[in-house]
């Protein structure tokens, strides 16, 4: 009958799973033991190499230590200097210098099309890039969007990618590669009235000034409507720096209402993903040579003052202004953000943590055994209501049955 092939079916799976099982117990034992032995193996490894370990971690910090109170020295010897050098720099600004003002921006909005590249607005406006790793695959665009109430202009001109170093970057940037360079392939720009947000329409970028350029480079590429690999703005030989590139507007762009949105698309695909920027700032000018370097409006309203009128908070921001911008002092402050960085791993002790980690990996079951087990656990399942499962067997083949179907 029905229920005698169901029970019968039950115990056929249950003897086969039984001879499965007496057959892997002994393998699966041993095979258990010998992983076992491998743990051991690989944690007396780790524990006889712990003394070497511990010695060369004191030495190397030691070493590091040293090198981090050069640094600091090296740093304040050299911010002693800077009431001067910076006095002397605002003295060598000429007029022309100070007729472009450029305003920072916020992002209301940061993206990156890479799954592997997370874009964070920071407090200042700057967007930073990150990445669980560096290296190839992380071609990208990047999508800022901001609008332009807050910095008063009715009338937009041109605007800025002020490429920034930056301590949490691999090799301190301002690219997120491991050598800190980066390559901007394209970039575009799009509008939308505060009346139509999602309404973006295309504006012409008509040319491009920058502050250095790579050998072999050329930044006006980046301009020429072509995303992909191709070699644009690249500050290759001056990287743990901040650049500028100025783009200027075919036409000028009339700010018609409070809530106008801009949406600036960045490319970088150059080579195999490796050089996407990594901080960067956006500013914006409404002045007639939107190509000048010029100056932050912030900075060109505190110097504009007499040195006695200034504030306590002028005087920080016109100082660290400056230091930014002063090769000598940021190579000197990232020589100690590089000492301040955890020691590197030691390349034995990672491999033998590796190989221990290897040793602890559970062992595979066999997958006949895993099979027998998740069939038999179903034939449990049926077994609890065999007569339900007997009827529904016996319906199902009455249903199938020509002479019943030729009756009914």
């Amino acid at each position: 009958s029905n229920l005698d092939a169901v029970a019968n079916d039950h115990r056929t799976l249950q003897a086969m799973l039984t001879e499965r099982e007496a057959w892997w117990a002994p393998i699966q034992a041993q095979r258990e033991q010998e992983r076992l032995d491998g743990i051991a193996a690989a944690a007396g490894a780790i524990h006889t190499y712990l003394p070497d370990w511990q010695g060369k971690q004191t030495q190397a910090d030691a070493a590091r230590q040293q090198r981090l109170a050069a640094s600091r020295k090296a740093l304040a010897d050299f911010a002693s200097t800077t009431p001067a050098l910076q006095a002397a720099w605002e003295t060598s600004l000429t007029a022309a210098a100070r007729q472009t003002a450029w305003q920072s921006v916020k992002p209301v909005k940061a993206t990156s099309s890479s799954p592997t590249i997370s874009l964070a607005v920071l407090d200042g406006g700057a967007v930073l890039a990150s990445a669980p790793r560096t290296g190839r695959d992380q071609s990208t665009d990047y999508s800022v969007e901001f609008d332009l109430t807050a910095t008063g202009l009715t009338e937009l001109t041109g605007l800025a990618i002020e490429a920034m170093a930056h301590e949490s970057l691999p090799a301190f940037g301002p690219g997120l590669s491991s050598n800190g360079n980066f390559v901007v392939t394209e970039v575009d720009l799009e509008w939308a009235p505060a009346a139509q947000p999602l309404q973006f329409t295309k504006q012409k970028l008509g040319d491009v000034q920058v502050d250095y350029i790579q050998k072999g480079f050329d930044a006006k590429l980046a301009i020429d409507g072509n995303p992909g690999n191709q070699q644009g703005w690249a500050v290759g030989g001056k990287e743990k720096q901040p650049h500028l590139a100025r783009f200027r507007l075919a036409k000028p762009l009339r700010i018609s209402a409070p809530g106008d949105r801009l949406r600036l698309k960045i490319s970088c695909r150059y080579g195999a993903g490796e050089y996407p920027l990594g901080h960067f700032a956006i500013n914006v000018t409404g002045a007639s040579d939107a190509l000048a370097h010029g100056l932050p409006a912030k900075i060109l309203t505190i110097l504009n003052l007499p040195p006695a009128q200034r504030s306590t908070d002028d005087q920080a921001q016109l100082e660290a202004y400056f230091r930014r911008n002063n090769p000598e002092w940021l190579n000197r402050y990232f020589a100690v953000a590089k000492e301040e960085r955890p020691l590197p791993a030691d390349p034995q002790m990672e491999s033998l943590k590796a190989a221990l980690a290897t040793a602890e990996i559970p062992i595979r079951l066999d997958g006949q055994v895993v099979q027998l087990r998740q069939d038999f656990q179903q034939s449990a399942e049926q077994m609890k209501n065999v007569r339900l499962t007997a009827a529904q067997d016996l319906a199902w083949a009455l249903i199938n049955n020509p002479e019943f179907l030729f009756n009914h």
